[in-house]
C-alpha cells in the first residue's frame, strides 16, 4: 500500500522533485546576486580596471573611467530585463534584454507604462508595485504581456533611484522556464492521482512515516473510511491489531 506501480513516479518523488526545482532556481538567483554584489564592491574600490562586455570568446573587454561606465556595460549586458521607470509607471530607458522580454524595439519601448507591459490580470499588481517602490524595495510576480499577445511570466524587483526627479529601477526575470517545470510536474502528478483514483485496488500512498498522504475510492469502500479520515492518520489503522506496532 505504498506509492506508484514500477516505472511511475510516486506522490512524494514528484513532490520532491518540484522542490528540488524551486530549491535550484532560488540557488541560482542567489549566486547570481551575490556575484552582482560583488562585483560592485569590487569597482567601488577601485580593484576592477575593465568589464567583459559578454562571457565566453565573444567578450569584449571595457575599460572603466570610473562606476558610471561599469554600471552602464551592467545594465546593458546583463541578461535580466532592467529600466528606470518614474512615478507613473512610464519607461524612460531600458535594456536590450527588457525590450526582447516585451518583444518591442527600444524606441518603441521607450514611453509605455508598466500597466500597458502587463497583462489585464497583472495589472492590480504592478500597480502596487510601483506604491511600495517609491519608498523602498518591492517585489511581485506578474505576466508581462509581448507586443505579439503572448504572456511573459516574470518576477519583478524594484526600488527607488535618489536623484531630482524621483525614478524607480525595475529588473525583470523570466520565469518561462521554471513555470513550464512547474506544469510538466503538475501534470505528472494529476496523471499519478489519475492511475491511482481508477485503480480497481484499495491503495494509498504513505510518508516515511507511515502516514497516509493520499488514498483512493476503492480504499474508502473497502474499509469504509472517509478520505478525509484517512489522510494525516496512521496508515496502520487498516492493519489487523496483531500486525500493529504495540503502543509506546
Amino acid at each position: 500500500m505504498t506509492g506508484g506501480s514500477e516505472g511511475t513516479p510516486s506522490y512524494e518523488q514528484l513532490t520532491a522533485q518540484l522542490a528540488e526545482v524551486n530549491a535550484t532556481l532560488d540557488a541560482v538567483r542567489t549566486a547570481q546576486l551575490a556575484e552582482l554584489n560583488a562585483a560592485l564592491d569590487a569597482v567601488q574600490a577601485g580593484a576592477v580596471d575593465a568589464v567583459l562586455s559578454a562571457p565566453g570568446p565573444g567578450g569584449r573587454m571595457i575599460p572603466l573611467d570610473g562606476a558610471d561606465g561599469f554600471f552602464r556595460t551592467l545594465v546593458t549586458e546583463m541578461q535580466e530585463g532592467a529600466a528606470s521607470i518614474d512615478a507613473a509607471g512610464t519607461v524612460l530607458y531600458a535594456n536590450p534584454r527588457f525590450a526582447e522580454l516585451v518583444g518591442l524595439p527600444l524606441s518603441k519601448l521607450i514611453g509605455c507604462t508598466l500597466g500597458e507591459l502587463t497583462t489585464s490580470g497583472g495589472r492590480p499588481a504592478a500597480q502596487r508595485l510601483l506604491a511600495q517602490a517609491a519608498s523602498g524595495p518591492a517585489r511581485c510576480v506578474l505576466e508581462l504581456l509581448r507586443d505579439d499577445g503572448r504572456p511573459v511570466p516574470a518576477a519583478l524587483s524594484a526600488a527607488p533611484i535618489g536623484g531630482e526627479r524621483p525614478e524607480i529601477c525595475l529588473v525583470a526575470m523570466d520565469l518561462t522556464e521554471q513555470k513550464a517545470t512547474e506544469t510538466k510536474l503538475r501534470m505528472a502528478e494529476e496523471q499519478y492521482r489519475g492511475l491511482l483514483e481508477s485503480a480497481p485496488e484499495a491503495m494509498v500512498v504513505v510518508d516515511g512515516e507511515g502516514i497516509t498522504q493520499l488514498a483512493n475510492a476503492e480504499c474508502e469502500r473497502m474499509f469504509g473510511y472517509s478520505r478525509e479520515v484517512l489522510v494525516g492518520s496512521s496508515v496502520e489503522m487498516l492493519m489487523p491489531e496483531r500486525f500493529q506496532d504495540p503502543p509506546r
